[in-house]
């Protein structure tokens, strides 16, 4: 399928789906409301708005997105490592301290996230 933005179409359904599971409503009329409100927020803000992300920076994140809807964590991480270490330069630092940095960065951010996954999975299951 073909990009317009940063998305794929089959891209965007899921991210619609993922958005309608995780804005619960009561009322199936504002349900209704709801489902094409995303697809037109989705879909705007990928290919009127991602679309005009310079070539150079999309095709640095397309992996990175690719990776995130396949569910390879790792590769998302390893990739954003590479991404940050590439756009961002530090004087006086070399490449490789450089790059240590944001793995360790990026190490920290997804572990943090871990975590808060956890304690909210454990909260969803908590009987108390």
């Amino acid at each position: 399928m073909e990009r317009i933005g940063i998305f794929t179409p089959e891209q965007e359904k899921f991210i619609i789906e993922v958005l309608r599971v995780l804005i619960k409503d009561k009322n199936k009329f504002l349900s209704w409301i709801k489902i094409y409100a995303l697809k037109w927020i989705v879909k705007g803000v990928d290919n009127l708005g991602l679309d005009r992300i310079k070539n150079e920076w999309k095709n640095d994140l397309i992996p990175i997105v690719d990776a995130g809807i396949n569910k390879e964590y790792e590769k998302v991480r390893q990739l954003t490592t590479d991404l940050l270490n590439k756009r961002i330069d530090f004087k006086n630092i070399d490449e490789e301290t450089e790059l240590r940095f944001f793995d360790s960065l990026t190490k920290f951010i997804a572990t943090t996230i871990d975590y808060f996954v956890v304690i909210r999975l454990q909260k969803q299951n908590s009987i108390f």
